[in-house]
């Protein structure tokens, strides 16, 4: 309750804003390959780690690793051509594809863009 207090008030446009941002990467993410759809998924939403998701698919980490970095990759030529990537990469100063692991995790956690 606290933090909710002490949270300034969002306008409707800075909600409707970031509610289209996580729109977008919910539909880049539906755009992949099925399996790298579902380790993507299962790293950064469901929080597992390359082991356990290799675990779980009866294969090595490598191949996990590897279709979570192609996933990464197609998502971010989905977002640059939407222009999500760019914006946050100005907004950061990080590199793209650090702007599209933040994006990953931000979208993730719930938390703001």
């Amino acid at each position: 309750l606290n933090r909710r207090a002490a949270k300034p008030q969002e306008s409707v446009e800075e909600t409707v804003s970031q509610r289209m941002e996580v729109d977008k990467l919910h539909q880049a993410i539906a755009q992949l390959p099925e399996k790298q759809r579902r380790r993507l998924v299962l790293y950064y939403f469901g929080e597992f780690t390359y082991e356990q998701i290799a675990d779980m698919e009866g294969c090595t980490i490598s191949p996990v690793k590897r279709s979570i970095e192609k996933a990464i990759e197609n998502l971010k030529n989905f977002l640059i051509l939407g222009g999500q990537i760019s914006r946050l990469s100005e907004e950061t100063g990080e590199g793209r594809w650090k702007a599209l692991h933040l994006f990953l995790v931000c979208a993730a956690n719930g938390f703001d863009l």
